[in-house]
């Protein structure tokens, strides 16, 4: 049994700053939090899909040895324009140009392992019937971000989640940004939003808030995590990923919340001065933390 499994799709990204196309790579949560993940020590399984014609842009999935590789196929692999607004990528929009064929409840067969780390990046990826079985079977992690996505004439915005009270209650922890959160609560206030998620049912409620910190509840018990100052601003795509799967990789070695939501701001910050996904071992990561600087939480509004 593996510690932990993504299932979600993979992504083909091109990213523009401004009308300039900078690069292209391969995205999704099970290229950023799985190769976070595997960097940490974690044994891995990623079950997601891609087409046949791009099979080989996913080797550095193929080429980790510590992650279980299974593909299950699509006609198309789900593809995005990730449009910046400047060289500084703070403010972005995404176009979606291709998606691959959703996930089904017998797809789950595959999984073996402690924790599945359910990773949609659209609405239409995870429907709520799997997410229903996948919590009867195992301890679920959800990432909210995917299932609050649909697109208009290409375009994604972001909405609310029509199935999430009945859907809610199969997830044990869940990670939101706090504008997601505040889109599914209608709070802005983080603690508030993070009340009523687990009053719908989840156990364990991350808020993320970029250089403003995260906000953590469990049991009732509110931990605010402050962010750490990045060496440098490279590449912001997949900070939230890496920061997931640090977190969930340190509370699956008996870690409490505080010191794991602490090691996630860590590894999200040393993410966000390179391009790509996260290089960072665990050593890395805690030497990071000795040394950085802490910024200060704001206050609880969006």
């Amino acid at each position: 049994m593996s510690d932990m499994c993504i299932f979600g799709p993979v992504s083909k990204d091109v990213i523009y700053h401004g009308k300039r196309k900078v690069m292209e790579s391969v995205g999704g949560v099970p290229v950023y939090a799985g190769l976070t993940a595997a960097k940490l020590g974690l044994s891995l399984q990623v079950i997601t899909k891609w087409a046949a014609i791009d099979e080989s842009r996913f080797d550095v999935l193929r080429h980790e040895n510590s992650i279980s590789l299974r593909n299950i196929g699509t006609d198309e692999t789900t593809s995005f324009d990730l449009v910046y607004d400047s060289d500084v990528e703070t403010d972005r929009f995404l176009r979606l140009t291709a998606m691959a064929d959703p996930f089904r409840v017998a797809d789950l067969q595959y999984a073996n392992a402690k924790l599945l780390y359910l990773a949609p990046l659209m609405q239409n990826d995870i429907h709520a019937e799997v997410i229903a079985a996948a919590g009867k079977r195992f301890q679920v992690a959800l990432d909210i971000q995917g299932l609050l996505r649909q697109s208009k004439d290409g375009v994604v915005h972001s909405s609310d989640w029509p199935e999430k009270l009945e859907t809610l209650p199969s997830v044990h922890i869940l990670k939101a940004s706090h504008a997601e959160a505040a889109d599914i609560t209608g709070e802005d206030d983080p603690g508030m939003a993070a009340q009523q998620i687990a009053a719908w049912g989840v156990e364990e409620v991350i808020i993320t808030r970029d250089r403003w910190g995260a906000h953590i509840l469990k049991d009732g018990e509110y931990v605010d995590v402050p962010a750490f100052e990045p060496v440098r601003h490279t590449d912001s795509t997949g900070c939230g990923d890496t920061f997931f799967a640090a977190y969930l990789s340190r509370r699956l070695q008996g870690e409490d919340t505080a010191p794991s939501g602490a090691f996630a701001a860590a590894a999200a910050a040393l993410k966000i001065g390179i391009w790509g996904p996260s290089q960072a071992n665990r050593d890395e990561i805690t030497a990071f933390m000795q040394s950085a600087s802490r910024l200060p939480l704001r206050p609880n509004r969006l």
